[in-house]
């Protein structure tokens, strides 16, 4: 973590980790970490508190323990594991997306700062990591609950934009994205037909 932030302080006593991803995703735990930093280098400014974003199996088994999928206890070890592929794999073009994004650097295409990403490399990698800048005061919106047009004008250009300036990639730089079927497949893997007739 030290080298995302290009530092050599250490977390003080007083750090805090929160895990504030409670049922806002099911492929990751986010935490938010308050560092305390200690034996900061003098002209260093660190971030007082940051995301860490962990993709993991474990908020699949929570989300199929409420749904009960698979059965009333979720999930079972052997789904979970087949699983980890699928939720690595997002992760991995999540971290693709970052370094694009990064890469385009357009100010109409607003994103949250990235201190450090860390995709897996193989099916036994276990570290797998965002850590990202905290943004207070983040609500998800119901869609039952109307937004303004002029509400959406940023997000809509950001979104054209993106678009636009994603046509001018090669198809080699693309092909991390998977094409529209990517998340027809994920939801197959998650659900049966039956599962979903029952849900929707």
């Amino acid at each position: 973590m030290q080298l995302s932030f290009g530092t050599y302080a250490t977390f003080g006593d007083n750090m805090k980790a929160t895990n504030i991803s409670d049922l806002k995703g099911f492929q990751s735990i986010i935490a938010l970490i308050e560092p305390d930093w200690i034996d900061v280098e003098k002209g260093k400014d660190l971030p007082k508190k940051f995301a860490v974003k962990i993709s993991t199996q474990l908020a699949l088994a929570v989300l199929s323990k409420i749904m009960k999928l698979g059965g009333e206890n979720g999930f079972s070890e052997e789904k979970l594991n087949e699983l980890g592929k699928l939720i690595r794999d997002g992760h991995n073009r999540e971290v693709a997306t970052y370094k694009l994004l990064e890469k385009m650097n357009h100010p109409d295409i607003p994103y949250t700062k990235v201190y450090g990403l860390k995709g897996y490399s193989d099916a036994n990698d276990l570290k797998g990591f965002m850590i990202m800048e905290f943004i207070p005061n983040v609500r998800s919106i119901p869609m039952y609950e109307a937004i303004l047009a002029d509400d959406l004008i940023s997000l809509v250009r950001g979104i054209a934009t993106f678009a636009a300036l994603g046509e001018t990639l090669s198809e080699e730089e693309k092909a991390f994205a998977g094409g529209p079927e990517y998340l027809e497949s994920m939801f197959e893997e998650v659900f049966t037909d039956e599962q979903l007739e029952r849900i929707y």
